[in-house]
């Protein structure tokens, strides 16, 4: 997955996930607003009744990726983690805008598509990016926040995702199949612990604080200072 990104390296975004790995998640957020078609994009509001931005919620997002994932992650996967976390609500500012937000992935999938084209993504990556934002994303809530669902359905999904991607057919290999599935996971327990008092956000202005514990049942933290937050099983 990491030699799918080499080619797009000459977009600064990219250059930039890719080259620091200790990129925090306010200048990556920076460096996403120039993207060329989603320069205001991220300052738009994100539909929640909190009143964040589309910028203030991914940043929060890519905060608790770090505070939980960041320092036991392979550090090539770093990259393409904090890039599927960029793409996965794009779409909410146009689905809430127009009172549909119960057809956001349709609106995710479609921002996310031109974003990433816009970066120069390669197909390949760009597939897996957004199916993992798209069904995966979807599965990973019924399994994991609504109970309704069992993870093998999200193994069984990655399985398909890798097959489309790489038209291995059966042969498919675990260890990138787990991958995709343990990335989708990722996705899910990051977007989610955002909306538990575990994360902070920072708002304009430079204010700090800690978040309204909606999802707080469905998550629980294992560090004192509350740093990092896992989804129950």
């Amino acid at each position: 997955m990491n030699k799918s990104l080499e080619s797009s390296k000459s977009h600064p975004l990219v250059k930039l996930l890719s080259e620091n790995y200790y990129a925090s998640p306010e200048g990556i957020i920076e460096e996403a607003k120039k993207v060329t078609g989603f320069e205001n994009h991220f300052d738009k509001d994100a539909g929640n009744w909190e009143k964040f931005t589309l910028g203030e919620h991914t940043e929060t997002v890519l905060r608790m990726f770090d505070e939980t994932y960041a320092d036991v992650l392979p550090a090539k996967l770093l990259p393409i983690m904090r890039l599927i976390i960029l793409t996965h609500d794009l779409g909410k500012p146009e689905a809430a805008q127009e009172g549909k937000k119960n057809e956001q992935k349709g609106f995710n999938l479609k921002e996310g598509s031109r974003f990433l084209n816009e970066l120069g993504i390669e197909n390949n990556l760009k597939e897996l990016i957004l199916g993992i934002i798209g069904q995966g994303q979807e599965i990973t809530s019924d399994v994991f926040v609504k109970k309704n669902k069992k993870s093998n359905e999200l193994r069984q999904y990655s399985r398909e995702l890798l097959d489309k991607i790489k038209k291995v057919g059966s042969g498919s290999l675990e260890g990138e199949e787990m991958a995709i599935y343990f990335m989708s996971f990722m996705l899910q327990n990051s977007d989610s612990g955002a909306y538990t008092d575990y994360a902070v956000t920072r708002r304009r202005g430079g204010l700090w604080f800690r978040n309204y514990p909606s999802f707080n049942e469905s998550l629980k933290t294992n560090s004192l200072d509350r740093r990092g937050a896992f989804l129950k099983e």
